[in-house]
């Protein structure tokens, strides 16, 4: 991503960013396997627990390039807790 705050010309320590794929994975999956735990969370599996929000983006691309200030919904361990 782009590791730029507002205001900023350039990123942060551009050598380190990651691009959205990795970051996703890494917050997700690869956590859940780090803590021997991707049996039952870390990705969107009938039986495994899932927290998530559902962004207005219409595609992965729209949300890379412009990443939603805002959350439609939100849902912990797969029920809707938001609105």
């Amino acid at each position: 991503m782009s590791r730029k705050l507002p205001g900023w010309e350039a990123p942060w320590i551009s050598a380190e960013r990651l691009p959205l794929d990795d970051s996703l994975k890494a917050h997700t999956i690869s956590a859940a396997y780090a803590c021997f735990l991707d049996h039952v969370l870390g990705s969107l599996v009938e039986g495994k627990y899932a927290d998530f929000v559902v962004l207005p983006s219409t595609s992965w691309r729209e949300f890379a390039d412009d990443i939603p200030g805002h959350v439609l919904a939100t849902y912990v361990n797969g029920k809707q807790a938001y609105p």
